[in-house]
């Protein structure tokens, strides 16, 4: 007996909110994201979020950087709206705004800003732009923005990045730090 989302049971959905939170800390991290990603069916719609969830930890934890590029492509890949249709989940610009965190840690500022344009105008052209989650894709656009000398741009990415804060809290504590803290590099 499977559940709706071809899941054998709901032992990949736990870890996956815990990971949301992220109570136990960033080592705990990597166990909730391997627990969810071998718990959670390929084909549930909640794949997305596992896969995303497990690239922020390959990222956030300093993992081999292909791992989490690739981890957060695949969440990118599993999110992306069938053709013809805008709406994308929320998912989707947040896993290739990851991506474009990863390219400004290795210095590839070109593909970073390829990378923050994209979740940009997903997140715009799908109406998320008002999700509090969205604050990462406009610090990570705000900072490739400035690195590129469009200052004027970056600014108003920062106000938009800033004006979600307020609704961005410890219930997804891994992006609210992270969005947070790309705006402080901003400065």
């Amino acid at each position: 007996h499977t559940l709706p989302d071809g899941s054998a049971t709901i032992a990949g959905w736990r870890p996956l909110l815990g990971f949301m939170r992220c109570r136990d800390g960033p080592v705990a991290l990597r166990e909730d994201a391997a627990r969810a990603l071998s718990d959670v069916s390929a084909a549930s719609i909640f794949r997305p979020s596992v896969l995303l969830l497990a690239g922020i930890a390959a990222t956030v934890l300093g993992d081999d950087d292909g791992r989490a590029d690739d981890l957060l492509t695949d969440a990118g890949d599993a999110s992306r709206p069938p053709q013809g249709l805008t709406e994308a989940p929320v998912t989707l610009p947040l896993a290739i705004a990851e991506r474009a965190m990863l390219a400004i840690s290795r210095g590839e500022w070109v593909k970073s800003d390829t990378l923050a344009q994209e979740a940009l105008r997903i997140t715009r052209q799908s109406r998320l732009a008002e999700s509090p989650g969205q604050a990462l894709v406009f610090a990570v656009a705000a900072r490739t923005a400035l690195h590129a000398d469009r200052t004027d741009q970056a600014q108003k990415l920062l106000t938009e990045a800033q004006r979600r804060l307020p609704r961005l809290t410890h219930a997804s504590a891994t992006v609210a730090v992270q969005a947070r803290l790309e705006m402080v590099r901003c400065y």
